[in-house]
């Protein structure tokens, strides 16, 4: 798959980023969002994980709950 070019990137509204664990995808995503004006989502911090405070360690969103949050932070018009 091709690169994409700094123009491409600058004119992005939605892109994802995916590689393998400890890769630095939430950092780049994190940087690309500022850049781009837009903002960071992160599946496991956003979606997946729940809040160790409500519902205890190692705790994650059901299925449905992960469908709703990834739906309502995707909805905007520029996310990474």
């Amino acid at each position: 798959m091709p690169r994409a070019t700094r123009s491409q990137l600058l004119a992005a509204r939605r892109v994802a980023v995916l590689g393998v664990s400890g890769a630095g995808k939430s950092t780049a995503a994190r940087l690309l969002a500022e850049a781009l004006g837009g903002t960071a989502i992160d599946a496991d911090n956003d979606v997946r994980w729940a809040d160790a405070a409500e519902r205890g360690p190692w705790s994650i969103h059901t299925l449905e709950e992960q469908r709703e949050r990834a739906r309502a932070l995707t909805a905007g018009e520029r996310w990474v």
